[in-house]
C-alpha cells in the first residue's frame, strides 16, 4: 500500500499551527508534509519551519517555475535539503495563466518548454554543475551553487496533460497529480509510463504523488457545494478544462468555460456535475474516505497528500486523526 502524508498548511489557522499539525501527522504515522502555493502563503518558508521542525520528508506540491529562476529554485532546494537532514523534494510545476500572466505579470508562454528546459538546468545545478544554458525560454551563463546540498535533491513534477506526463517519465524523479478519482489513475499513470520507457528509464523508479482533496465526514450535497465554490474557477482555465476534457467530461468543460466567458461565477459553479465533484475531491465518512484512499493505492498511487477542504482547523485536525495509518 502506498503513504499516507499530509498537506499544508492548516486551513484556518496561523502559520505557526502548521508545525503543531505536522508534528502530530508524524506521531500518527504520516510520512510527509506536501505544501502547494497558489496566492499565498509562500511554501518555502513553511517548508523550512517543517524540515527543522520535524522529521518528515518535505515536499513542494507545487511551486510555479515562472517567477523563480532554475538558479534560485535551485538554490531553495540545496538549502532545504541541508535543513531537512536531505529529506527535502522540489515539486515544481507550470501553475496556470492566472497565477502566472494574471498575477505575476509574466507572459504564460510555451509551458511544455519551459518546465523541460527548467527540469534539465535545476538538475543539473543541484548535481554540482556549473552550467551554461541558452534555451528558447530560459538563459544561464556560467552558474554553479555555493550552497552544497545533503543528499540527492529530487525534482518531481505537476503533470496534467500527456505530453507533460510523459516529461515527468522522461526526466523528472517523480510526478504529482491531482484533482482525479482512482479510475483515471490507470491511464494517467500510462502516459508517465510510456515517457519512462521511450528513454530506457524503469517506470517504477518515478514515484506518483497526489493531492487528495477531503471535504470529510459532511452530506454529499454539502461536499459538493464546497467543491464547486473553490474549484469551479480552476477548471475554468485553460489547462485545467482541457485536462478534464481528457478524463471524459466534455459537456461539464464547455459548459464551464462558456459560463465562465459570461463572467457567471454561479454559471461556472453550476457546470460541475456530481460526477465531477467526486473526481475533485474524496467526500463522505471515515469509512468511505478510507476506501477510497484503498482505491487510490491499489490503482497504483504512492503517496496520497490529504487536503481537508475546511475552514476550521479543527476540521483538519479531526480528519487527519481519524484517516491516520492504522486507525
Amino acid at each position: 500500500m502506498g503513504k499516507l502524508a499530509i498537506s499544508v498548511p492548516i486551513p484556518g489557522g496561523d502559520l505557526r499551527d502548521s508545525l503543531t499539525y505536522a508534528q502530530e501527522a508524524e506521531s500518527l504515522g504520516y510520512t510527509d508534509a506536501w505544501l502547494a502555493e497558489v496566492g499565498g502563503p509562500d511554501a518555502f518558508s513553511i517548508a523550512g519551519a517543517l524540515a527543522v521542525g520535524t522529521g518528515m520528508r518535505i515536499g513542494t506540491a507545487v511551486v510555479p517555475i515562472y517567477n523563480r529562476t532554475p538558479m534560485v529554485l535551485a538554490m531553495t532546494a540545496a538549502s532545504l535539503s541541508q535543513l531537512s537532514g536531505g529529506n527535502f523534494v522540489l515539486g515544481i510545476g507550470t501553475s496556470s495563466e492566472n497565477i502566472v500572466a494574471k498575477w505575476n505579470g509574466i507572459p504564460f508562454d510555451m509551458p511544455y518548454t519551459r518546465m523541460r528546459e527548467t527540469l534539465e538546468v535545476v538538475k543539473r545545478l543541484l548535481a554540482g554543475e556549473k552550467v551554461t544554458f541558452e534555451g528558447e525560454t530560459l538563459r544561464l551563463d556560467g552558474y554553479r551553487m555555493t550552497v552544497q546540498n545533503q543528499g540527492e535533491p529530487k525534482v518531481y513534477i505537476g503533470a496534467l496533460n500527456r505530453r507533460m506526463l510523459r516529461l515527468a517519465g522522461e526526466m523528472a524523479d517523480g510526478v504529482i497529480l491531482n484533482m482525479l478519482a482512482p479510475e483515471h489513475l490507470k491511464v494517467i499513470l500510462a502516459e508517465v509510463q510510456h515517457g519512462a520507457e521511450a528513454v530506457g528509464r524503469d517506470p517504477g523508479e518515478i514515484e506518483s504523488v497526489a493531492r487528495i482533496h477531503m471535504v470529510y465526514d459532511q452530506p454529499f450535497d454539502l461536499a459538493a457545494m464546497v467543491v464547486r465554490a473553490v474549484f469551479g474557477a480552476y477548471a475554468a482555465t485553460t489547462v485545467y478544462n482541457r485536462y478534464f476534457r481528457w478524463l471524459g467530461f466534455e459537456a461539464e468543460a464547455e459548459a464551464i468555460a462558456t459560463a465562465w466567458a459570461a463572467k457567471d461565477r454561479d454559471g461556472v459553479a453550476a457546470g460541475v456535475s456530481d460526477e465531477m465533484v467526486r473526481t475533485i475531491a474524496v467526500t463522505g465518512t471515515a469509512a468511505e474516505c478510507k476506501a477510497t484512499l484503498d482505491a487510490y493505492f491499489e490503482a497504483g498511487l504512492d503517496v496520497a497528500a490529504l487536503n481537508p477542504l475546511t475552514v476550521d482547523p479543527a476540521d483538519a485536525y479531526r480528519m487527519m486523526r481519524e484517516l491516520a495509518p492504522g486507525s
